[in-house]
């Protein structure tokens, strides 16, 4: 086990860094933290007008299968060794 120094460091780590983001929605305690951090929050518009061609942009995509419907997916419920969910 570390010290109560090291994991203060460690905590120190996970710190927002100054970062210039945009996404469809901010929570208001994300805003909070990138621009208390010295970010910035943009609309899709706003990167748009500064990096037309997508230069020095990373686009990030939440999970794919988080959706409800997913678990309907599969061999026919009743198959054997079958996940899938049946539409009741």
């Amino acid at each position: 086990m570390g010290s109560r120094e090291e994991r203060k460091e460690k905590d120190k780590s996970r710190e927002e860094r100054a970062r210039t983001s945009s996404v469809n929605r901010f929570t208001e305690t994300a805003r909070a933290r990138i621009e208390k951090a010295g970010g910035e929050c943009l609309t899709f518009d706003q990167v748009a007008f500064r990096a037309p061609l997508g230069q020095n942009t990373v686009l990030f995509r939440g999970p794919k299968n988080s959706r409800k419907v997913v678990k309907h997916f599969g061999p026919a419920a009743g198959v054997p060794h079958s996940q899938t969910k049946p539409y009741v």
